[in-house]
């Protein structure tokens, strides 16, 4: 009596596509999301040190030249840049499926940025702005943004913690598929 294999239990199972979706939301929303922040606040600064002003008799200076545009600093800037890149580096890792430990990465990756992210969204929410910073009508406008990145930052998560802990996901993750109950048996 001769076992037959299946090729089944052989070949390694190809990405689904719901593990794709997860991925790629998840990259957009921890990594090329912050990076295009960190980019139009560098831009506005740029803009701003370049514009010049009269000023005086002395003649020519730059305005707004090392001012600090949203409130955000040189390190903070730095410090979601470096976050940024290491989830995308993560997350191709993720999109590769080696080493097999990139499956909980990924999945404590995506929880602890998405409570970071929860949590510097909520506080403006939530916090009245002091009269001190200035109030523009800009505050208004991102009132609603705030709000929506606060939804997508609860539901992206969701979603990549409840489909790469599926079958299909693990299987990917693991490399194989598992024995089928009858190959069990015999």
């Amino acid at each position: 009596m001769t076992q037959t294999t299946t090729s089944r239990s052989i070949e390694r199972p190809l990405r689904p596509f719901g593990l794709t979706l997860a991925i790629l939301a998840s990259v957009v929303l921890f990594s090329v999301l912050p990076l295009m922040q960190i980019a139009l606040v560098l831009s506005v600064r740029q803009h701003f040190s370049q514009q010049d002003y009269q000023f005086g008799e002395d003649g020519v200076q730059a305005i707004a030249s090392g001012g600090d545009v949203l409130g955000i600093g040189d390190t903070e800037l730095l410090l979601r840049g470096v976050i940024a890149v290491a989830f995308l580096v993560i997350g191709i890792a993720a999109w590769i499926g080696r080493p097999r430990a990139v499956h909980a990465l990924m999945l404590v990756a995506v929880l602890a940025l998405a409570l970071g992210t929860i949590a510097a969204n909520l506080l403006p929410i939530l916090n009245a702005r002091a009269l001190e910073t200035g109030v523009t009508s800009g505050d208004t406008l991102g009132q609603p943004f705030r709000v929506a990145e606060l939804v997508l930052t609860l539901l992206v998560p969701l979603y990549v913690v409840w489909y790469m802990n599926r079958g299909p996901a693990r299987a990917f993750y693991r490399g194989n598929y598992l024995p089928l109950p009858a190959e069990r048996e015999g």
